[in-house]
């Protein structure tokens, strides 16, 4: 062996630390010999061998070698559907390879359609559901943010502005061991997240981060609680500060189908504020919008909640009680509006929910109690009296009777008229407050207002 060879070989190896070493391709999901990469005709190559992704100077099949050498291209600009010849990651992760949603790996629900919807069998199909994360979208905002991504550039493929291929491993099989996980931070794309449990010390496993990649690291008001059948904190990604990465500013999509409400602008998704508590609405001037009452707002009154979010009973206190973005949604894609799960909190939606409707209220009710009557009416109208007793005093912004009949917020005065339901989305939603004007005003229709003015102040307050 040429010793300049040995040299550098040594000098390279005291400069890998045992922590880097912890996360790298041999200890990847596509390195693995029983399940790992294997294209087919070249069984002269060992399973999760390189080759079975990237030519050798384009010798291995006298194909033509694409960006990164791998033996097929991808179409950043392609919308959906997508087919398996667009992404480089379809020539597997379609008919090869089956990857449920999370809702089935993480909660256990692998039904088929009426519960909300049929888990999808590859990562193509999650793609190709009526909602999903578009790659194009994910491709712009990667190419148009380099200070985010500073190592993607135009000939990547979209799928790795979340994933590192090479690190990424298989956790389907041990949902409830966060050391398997397929996420990288576009800012650490050399490390995996949500491996590390904040010890410092990669002897166990993980990557040896000095902060928690869990969401146990929300131990304290606002305390993270795992919804019914889900894994427990300490073993679920911080999958909020992932999702946030992009989402906590306004993101371009070329989709166009959402709505936008109080100076939100067509093309975008609002941002989503996780962060920032605060919000009685006790404000003048400009309004600021506080921070989503799942995320570490503090709430305002009580709510009926189902368990395991009922930490305070029936009292008349504030359950300070944050929530994971997968809590309710898809990462890649679902039948749902939004992205919505088939099942939340252990719940089977019951139904698919396409657009803003009056069935999209489907998704709230696996966690806020739903009247025995229906539509919340205790909710929004008063206290829920039964016997007598009143269970709990609801965070009701209406008074009861106020108004002649149902019509001022409604629109109609027979609950049989399909008029009459108030869609959730129409006031609660990612980015949404309530403020002085209401959807019969010149200024709120303007604003794209949905919802009538409450009777009780402050007006200006957070209503998700």
């Amino acid at each position: 062996m040429n010793r300049g060879f040995v040299f550098l070989f040594i000098i390279f190896l005291g400069s890998w630390s045992p922590a880097e070493a912890e996360v790298n391709y041999s200890s990847s999901a596509h390195a693995d010999s029983s399940y790992g990469v294997q294209r087919t005709g070249l069984g002269h190559y060992a399973q999760g061998n390189c080759a079975h992704c990237h030519e050798q100077h384009a010798s291995v099949e006298n194909n033509q070698a694409q960006n990164f050498l791998v033996f097929s291209q991808t179409d950043p600009t392609n919308t959906a559907p997508y087919s398996e010849s667009e992404n480089f990651c379809f020539q597997c992760h379609a008919s090869l390879v089956v990857n449920y949603d999370y809702s089935t790996v993480f909660g256990g629900h692998q039904e088929a359609s009426g519960s909300g919807g049929a888990s999808p069998e590859s990562i193509l199909e999650a793609f190709n559901k009526a909602h999903s994360h578009d790659l194009d979208d994910i491709y712009n905002h990667a190419i148009n943010h380099p200070d985010q991504f500073p190592w993607f550039t135009e000939a990547s493929n979209p799928c790795t502005a979340c994933h590192n291929p090479h690190l990424a491993r298989r956790n389907h099989n041990n949902p409830d061991n966060p050391v398997l996980s397929v996420m990288s931070l576009p800012d650490e794309h050399l490390s995996l997240y949500g491996d590390g449990d904040g010890d410092g010390d990669s002897s166990d496993g993980d990557e040896g981060s000095a902060v928690s990649e869990r969401m146990n690291k929300w131990s304290a008001a606002p305390v993270y609680i795992s919804p019914n059948n889900e894994p427990a904190p300490v073993d679920t990604p911080d999958y909020n500060t992932f999702c946030l990465y992009c989402h906590s500013a306004p993101v371009a999509i070329s989709n166009d189908d959402r709505p936008y409400y109080h100076g939100g602008t067509v093309g975008q998704l609002l941002a989503i504020d996780w962060e920032d508590n605060g919000g009685d609405g006790v404000q003048s001037g400009t309004y600021i919008v506080p921070g989503d009452k799942h995320g570490y707002n503090t709430a305002t009154s009580y709510a009926a909640v189902e368990a395991p979010f009922n930490i305070y009973g029936t009292s008349n206190v504030p359950g300070d009680v944050m929530l994971s973005c997968t809590n309710c949604h898809e990462a890649h894609g679902s039948e749902n509006d939004y992205m919505h799960r088939r099942w939340i909190n252990n719940t089977a939606l019951g139904v698919v929910i396409t657009g803003v409707t009056n069935e999209a209220g489907a998704h709230c009710v696996p966690c806020h109690t739903e009247d025995p009557d229906g539509g919340w009416k205790q909710t929004h109208h008063g206290a829920d009296v039964v016997d007598g007793e009143v269970l709990f005093q609801n965070d009701n912004p209406y008074v009861a009777n106020a108004h002649a009949g149902c019509t001022y917020c409604h629109g109609a005065t027979q609950r049989s008229d399909p008029d009459f339901p108030i869609p959730c989305e129409d006031c609660h939603f990612h980015g949404s407050y309530v403020d002085e004007n209401d959807k019969y005003t010149a200024a709120g229709q303007a604003a794209g207002v949905k919802y009538v003015k409450p009777d009780k102040s402050p007006y200006r307050r957070k209503t998700f």
